[in-house]
């Protein structure tokens, strides 16, 4: 969950981006720096103005760690839930300090209304930091931890702890993970919430996942489940389970019976659900879907792929039309994609007969592209083939640009 920045000494962000930070994540802020020769934590701002008047403008120089939290499900607001976590090494008359933010969920068991990171903080940090202060030091331990707390389950957590040596005088910063966030500013942010939220575009998921790079947007992985959309409200995650959960308790008290229920798929349940609730994303997608199923038992292959895209060819939003360099690459791509697929007899296929089956394979196959312009999903498909090295007449300039404009920062 949240967004962390480490900010180094001698680079300052402007206001913008810190309230932005605060804003998709305002359920509590803290940060940690050292300063006098002592390391300071300070947490439980809930109030922007106060977190930047007090604690980020006078010290804006120093080095920095800040936390900007989403509660967890079922957990409290409170300043005591806000990170940073402090532990402390005092044996054998050593006197270092450190400060813990976490960006995630961890799989941790939890003690009575205690977050994952602060069980986490008092079950691990606080004893083995007293036993051995330098365990992060390690390269190999850095590996052990991360493969074995931070990402178990498949998850993409990421730590930070900064330490500070008050016989010495020297302090560090520990990023865990630190590949699974994101430079900006020459600054670490552990996903994409510095930016504004945009609007739901599975683009942004798609074209994070095939260029290789794990990209969070706030709580979890920035794809299509955790941004929908009711009748063009904008929801977060926890607001779009709220209501989700809700919705299938009214939808099967309304159904005469659960014998069809009970037949239907996982996938086609919260499909059920999301129509029943309203989601303007899971609506189109139905629609799509239900174009082409009633088209594919009269028609050819060919021809109900056709009927199918046009549900995507009706999105009115307006979009930069491809240029010559992405057309020409289109036209590689899909001589390309109807090679490799199977079962199909291309022969006597116009080019723009494949492009088409193109987009609709992508359409069904990729999740979200149904929502996508023309324009978007063209693009998307540039972009993944040039991520997979492909050799295509394309310039990636306007690819880039495409993303920019979508959301999708690089």
């Amino acid at each position: 969950m949240c967004i962390i920045i480490h900010k180094k000494a001698g680079i300052k962000l402007p206001r913008d981006t810190y309230e932005m930070c605060f804003d998709n994540n305002p359920e509590g802020a803290g940060i940690c720096y050292v300063k006098d020769k002592v390391l300071v934590s300070r947490k439980g701002f809930f109030k922007f103005d106060e977190l930047y008047n007090e604690a980020i403008l006078p010290n804006e120089d120093l080095e920095l760690v800040i936390h900007f939290r989403v509660a967890s499900v079922g957990m409290v607001i409170d300043q005591s839930s806000c990170h940073p976590f402090i532990s402390k090494c005092d044996r054998d008359g050593e006197d270092i300090t450190f400060a813990l933010v976490h960006n995630g969920t961890l799989t941790w068991k939890r003690h009575e209304n205690h977050s994952d990171t602060s069980c986490f903080n008092h079950d691990f940090m606080v004893p083995t930091m007293q036993r051995d202060p330098w365990y992060f030091d390690s390269d190999l331990n850095r590996l052990i931890f991360e493969r074995g707390v931070l990402d178990h389950g498949g998850r993409t957590n990421k730590m930070v702890i900064m330490k500070y040596n008050a016989k010495t005088d020297e302090s560090s910063v520990i990023i865990l993970n630190k590949e699974k966030g994101v430079m900006h500013a020459d600054c670490w942010f552990s996903n994409v919430s510095y930016l504004p939220k945009p609007k739901f575009d599975p683009t942004v998921s798609l074209v994070a996942r095939h260029f290789g790079q794990q990209v969070d947007f706030g709580s979890a992985n920035f794809d299509s489940y955790r941004y929908r959309q009711v009748k063009g409200k904008f929801l977060s995650w926890f607001e779009y389970n709220a209501i989700k959960d809700r919705g299938k308790i009214e939808l099967i008290n309304s159904m005469p019976d659960l014998v069809e229920w009970n037949k239907l798929s996982a996938n086609d349940r919260d499909e059920r659900v999301e129509v029943f609730c309203g989601f303007d994303e899971a609506v189109q997608r139905l629609a799509i879907k239900k174009s082409f199923m009633e088209n594919d038992k009269k028609d050819t292959d060919k021809q109900s792929k056709k009927v199918a895209l046009k549900g995507v060819k009706r999105n009115n939003r307006k979009m930069k039309w491809l240029d010559d360099a992405e057309r020409a690459a289109m036209l590689i791509i899909a001589g390309m994609y109807c090679k490799e697929a199977s079962g199909i007899d291309f022969s006597g296929w116009s080019d723009a007969e494949k492009i088409d089956w193109m987009r609709y394979d992508f359409t069904m196959s990729e999740q979200g592209c149904a929502d996508l312009t023309v324009p978007q999903l063209d693009r998307y498909i540039i972009a993944v083939y040039k991520q997979q090295g492909t050799e295509i007449a394309n310039d990636d300039s306007s690819v880039i640009q495409e993303m920019e404009t979508i959301g999708y920062g690089y």
